[in-house]
């Protein structure tokens, strides 16, 4: 769930996992993109801490990047998306 707060001026991204797990992800608008707080948690004693950020790079277009830092190492997703225009025939 993804929403924004007037009072904070904070959009926050509320995420649960497979594990049950939640997290309350806080972040700020910059130019065309969102810039959440670092967070950190633990999973099965395994301490983390999770960079996230939404952009906005054009109209119809969108950029999701999380870099997950661990003892074992850093996991990076970034994933994009477009809106596809259909037309009726």
């Amino acid at each position: 769930m993804i929403g924004y707060n007037p009072d904070e001026q904070v959009v926050r991204w509320m995420e649960i996992a497979s594990s049950g797990e939640y997290h309350d992800h806080k972040g700020h608008w910059h130019g065309d993109e969102i810039q959440f707080e670092p967070l950190p948690y633990t999973i099965s004693g395994t301490k983390m801490r999770e960079y996230f950020t939404a952009s906005f790079p054009s109209p119809g277009k969108t950029l999701w990047k999380w870099t997950v830092e661990t003892s074992h190492g850093n996991q990076i997703v970034e994933l994009t998306g477009s809106r596809s225009s259909a037309s009726a025939g």
